[in-house]
Parts: C-alpha cells; structure tokens; sequence
C-alpha cells in the first residue's frame, strides 16, 4: 500500500513487526532498512525519501544544484557563492574551510578532545580574501595568488 502525504510524492508503507511495533522496516527490495524506537516513522519517511524518490526540496537560487537540507544549501551558498570559510577551532590549527565538520574527521582524526559544539565552537566565519592568515601571506609571503 502507498500512502500519500500533503505535499509528497506517495510513499510505500513500512512493514511492522507484529512481535515489536516499534520497529519499522523499508519495504523497498533489497532494501531492508530498519527504523527503531521513537519517531520510527519520521525517519522511515525521511530515508525514503531520499534513498528512494531522492526528493531534494531545497534548490540553489543561483546554480540550480538541489540539497535535502536547508542547512546544506545554506552552507553551499555561504562556501561556495559567497566564499565564506571558517577558521579551524583546534588550537594551532588556522586552517580555512568550508566544511569543519570534514576537516576536523579527516586531519584531526575526529578525536579533539574538546567539546566543538556550542560557545567552544565559534565559527570565526570570513570571507577569504578578509581572513587574517590570507592578508598575512600577502602582507609577508608577497605571493599575489593567495
């Protein structure tokens, strides 16, 4: 059976486990992903969507590229329309990025040792041209491709 939500495309419904009705399985072939506890449903609907009707509601203004997330396409407007990095938080780091949340896993091991989240992690966010490790270089290294 397909059910279909306001605004959605129709949505087959999850198996139930008849022993456990808190847990909910994609009923799509080969699929066979479950979803347990609460809000089973919500993020039910949530992977079919995206797994299987790929619905990306949220599209770039500018390019046209389409995200699941609102967040996403805010971070791809702000990094790469508008070229706002942010300064890495690891003391010593300095690095410049558009995605932290990719930096810190792949140099710093995802392992800081320090809580990244709430006021410790204050994105120093800046355009590129603006951020103090750019107008060193060019002030010191008197290299103009930075």
């Amino acid at each position: 059976p397909q059910v279909v939500h306001p605004g959605r495309s129709a949505i087959e419904e999850p198996i139930v486990k008849e022993d456990d009705k808190s847990v909910v399985t994609c009923p799509v072939q080969h699929c066979k992903q479950s979803f347990q506890g609460n809000n089973n449903r919500s993020r039910y609907l949530k992977h079919y969507e995206r797994k299987h009707l790929n619905l990306r509601p949220f599209p770039c203004s500018i390019c046209d590229i389409r995200f699941f997330e609102k967040s996403d396409l805010k971070r791809h407007v702000d990094s790469v329309h508008n070229k706002i990095k942010t300064i890495c938080p690891i003391a010593g780091c300095y690095t410049l990025t558009t995605r932290i949340d990719l930096h810190i896993s792949q140099v710093h091991g995802g392992n800081t040792g320090q809580n990244l989240t709430g006021d410790k992690m204050i994105q120093q966010k800046r355009k590129r041209d603006q951020s103090p490790l750019v107008i060193y270089a060019k002030n010191h290294l008197r290299d103009p491709t930075i």
